[in-house]
């Protein structure tokens, strides 16, 4: 994508890793990982999930964790904060105090959020 263009992709399914805190070592290994520890049990039923990280200069330790937790490296996805470019997925793993679930956005009878914003700007991306 140039300069003046915004770069975006289309996923199946992702479980966005990019909580601030995260960046800094304690509150990845303290909050990011037992996120993800809640999320290793359903991999086997999401094998198109991509896990939506920060850029290595900004956390270069959360690959390696990943890696060691075994998520292969075509399960993750960088986001460069410093780019321009949108990830939109037909559905959002999450995992917090509530546990692990799933979010799908939906706004009545126009179908999903992300589909009816793609729709206006990239149309067909989702279909």
């Amino acid at each position: 994508a140039g300069p003046d263009q915004v770069h975006v992709l289309a996923h199946e399914a992702i479980a966005p890793l990019l909580e601030i805190q995260f960046r800094q070592y304690a509150h990845w290994v303290s909050t990011g990982l037992p996120r993800v520890a809640l999320l290793l049990p359903h991999l086997s039923s999401i094998p198109d999930l991509k896990f939506l990280i920060p850029r290595h200069a900004e956390a270069p330790f959360i690959p390696a964790f990943l890696q060691i937790l075994g998520i292969p490296d075509s399960q993750i996805e960088v986001y460069d904060s410093l780019s321009c470019s949108l990830h939109f997925g037909r559905r959002s793993l999450h995992a917090d105090q509530r546990g692990p679930r799933y979010i799908t956005h939906t706004v009545g009878r126009t179908g999903t959020v992300y589909g009816s914003f793609l729709d206006t700007y990239a149309p067909g991306l989702l279909a």
